[in-house]
């Protein structure tokens, strides 16, 4: 990703963030706010249909004080005259009143008139034997005030709701003792709703409620000192479902006084938003268009165009490349640094060319010179090893012997030592090469085995050969000198770091084609054994196990590096090893060699 889309990316991301906590942000906010208007719309409207139902019922409980307390009223409290009755008491009087019943109690709650209005009929009767039982009833708890009824109480009377008020019944001047007290009331119909919708401007409709409909009980509020109402609010998307429950005295649903209307305000709120919401992502939109051409324009095309420059700048001393630095800011400082870097890095570079060249003289006069002792060396060495041969067999067995003996194995050991160091200086100039020719496999590891076998006798360790009868008779094209080397330096170190215990070395065939065989090859011993994290090193040139070995045993560390560069030229990938601290070793290779 180069930086113009990781700027561009960081610049959207970051919008992206911003929109949606801006969006999230602005729009609770706003539907919060209409909502609360909304809401607060509704509760004047609900209180609004409150007032006017609890104005109704004070209005009603007005209607009887001037019979109350009315000396003729009082007067028929005790003699129950037939002419006050008569005279005063009609159905056309009672229906400009709105009255449905009238009863006359006396303070020993027993009635002394009952008026039933038929409305049907148009005319007074005597109420039912359960409708005035009811009344006693509603007597009862109004009369336990001992006062007027401010506010008509609802009730259910015959499944019916119905608006009940009373008054004591006093002389003119409001004197006592009372005699007892009017009963009036009246059932709500749908003139009182339709008076309710006049004061509130509201549809509202009207329903009675069923005592099978009601499964749990309801809060309620009390209005002023008799109506009990409660409210259930349903929303849609579009429409406010209001249900005002009116309770009777003892709390229970009587009537329900439903309104609906539209969701005006909330809907407005949603279009608002949606507008918001446009506004919003066109400037979003433009402001990413232009902060996209600011940031291509003054940044992420010089950045690129530097990048360019930096990556086509090629330090040949040819052609003094330099990169573009215009402007006055941090990009043309860093364009500035970077061509004195160029000219730093050309001046080091002219430097380091010349030390890089004169150190190659000095190696490869180092390599000459390594090379060249150790062709001087191996010449006078080997001349040594032959006339203490001579010599060995000239004398007698016994001491004088034995010296010329050892005399010839000290020989061997340094004609060794200068072969490693000759080897690695040819490794070193990639001079080494194999020499191929024919050869028995069984033959060269004959004489491998022969003195590795008269040296791990003479240290008394059981050493023992397995090697595939198949390779008995083999003749192959390979380099047996190198093969040799291999399988001698690595019995050599078994026997070298092995104080008793066994050597083994083994060879069998991997893999066989017409042309080729794959030939595993491995030297096993009981010695000390290698830890793991020195496992990679002794393969490295001039690296031993420890600083200890290098005392107790000598050597010059080249023998294992060799051998593995050798394993790899014979088809090989490389040396492997298996080993724990005391518990033996185990190196193995696979090489490849042609048929002969």
């Amino acid at each position: 990703m180069n930086i113009r889309v990781k700027l561009l990316s960081i610049v959207l991301v970051t919008l992206v963030f911003t929109i949606t906590v801006l969006y999230l942000a602005v729009s609770g906010v706003m539907i919060k706010s209409y909502l609360e208007i909304e809401n607060h719309n509704t509760e004047t409207k609900i209180n609004g249909v409150i007032r006017s139902f609890v104005q109704i019922c004070e209005d009603y409980s007005n209607k009887m004080n001037d019979w109350a307390v009315w000396d003729d009223t009082y007067d028929f409290m005790l003699d129950k005259n037939q002419r006050y009755v008569d005279s005063n008491i009609s159905y056309e009087s009672m229906y400009l009143l709105k009255l449905d019943f009238l009863f006359f109690v006396n303070s020993s709650n027993e009635i002394l008139l009952d008026c039933f209005f038929d409305h049907g009929e148009k005319k007074i009767k005597q109420a039912p034997g359960s409708f005035r039982k009811r009344i006693l009833e509603i007597a009862d708890i109004l009369s336990s005030k001992n006062k007027k009824t401010e506010t008509a109480v609802l009730f259910s009377v015959d499944s019916q709701p119905v608006m009940v008020a009373s008054n004591l019944v006093l002389t003119s001047k409001g004197a006592g003792p009372a005699r007892g007290f009017l009963i009036y009331g009246h059932f709500i119909d749908d003139g009182d709703i339709e008076k309710i919708n006049k004061l509130t401007a509201l549809n509202l409709s009207y329903s009675k409620i069923k005592d099978d409909l009601l499964t749990s009980e309801v809060s309620t509020e009390p209005i002023g000192s008799g109506v009990k109402y409660s409210l259930h609010k349903t929303l849609t998307f579009d429409l406010l479902i209001c249900n005002i429950l009116f309770n009777d005295a003892n709390d229970k649903p009587l009537f329900m006084i439903k309104f609906e209307e539209m969701r005006k305000i909330y809907q407005q709120s949603t279009i608002a938003l949606k507008y918001f919401s446009a506004a919003l992502l066109i400037t979003s939109t433009v402001f990413f268009i232009i902060t996209s051409f600011l940031i291509n324009r003054f940044f992420a095309d010089r950045i690129v165009k530097l990048s360019r420059e930096v990556g086509g700048v090629k330090l040949d001393n040819k052609d003094k490349q330099r990169v573009t630095a215009e402007g006055k800011d941090e990009i043309s400082m860093l364009a500035g640094e970077i061509n004195l870097m160029l000219d730093n890095i050309e001046a080091s570079g002219a430097k380091m060319t010349k030390l890089i060249k004169d150190l190659d003289t000095a190696a490869r006069a180092k390599s000459d010179f390594i090379g060249n002792i150790g062709h001087e060396l191996r010449t006078p060495i080997t001349c040594i090893i032959g006339y203490t041969d001579m010599l060995s067999e000239m004398l007698a067995e016994g001491e004088p012997r034995e010296f010329v003996n050892r005399i010839k194995l000290s020989g061997h050991i340094l004609v060794s030592t200068v072969n490693d160091i000759i080897d690695y200086v040819s490794i070193e100039e990639n001079d080494l090469l194999l020499k191929n020719s024919e050869f028995k496999v069984a033959a060269a590891f004959n004489e491998v085995i022969g003195y590795a076998g008269f040296i791990a006798n003479e240290k008394k360790l059981e050493f023992s050969s397995r090697i595939d009868q198949s390779l008995v008779d083999l003749k192959v094209i390979g380099d047996e000198t190198r093969l040799k080397q291999i399988v001698l330096n690595l019995t050599g170190n078994a026997i070298k770091f092995t104080s008793s215990g066994f050597i083994e070395i083994g060879a069998e065939i991997v893999s066989e084609t017409p042309q080729d065989i794959c030939v595993k090859i491995y030297v096993k011993d009981s010695g000390t054994g290698i830890s793991e994290d020195k496992q990679e090193e002794i393969f490295m040139p001039f690296v031993q196990g420890d600083n200890s070995t290098t005392r107790k045993y000598g050597g010059t560390g080249l023998g294992l590096s060799i051998a593995n560069h050798l394993v790899k030229l014979m088809g090989g990938v490389r040396i492997n090893l298996e080993s724990r601290p005391g518990s033996g070793s185990n190196f193995y290779f696979t090489i490849k060699l042609i048929k002969a």
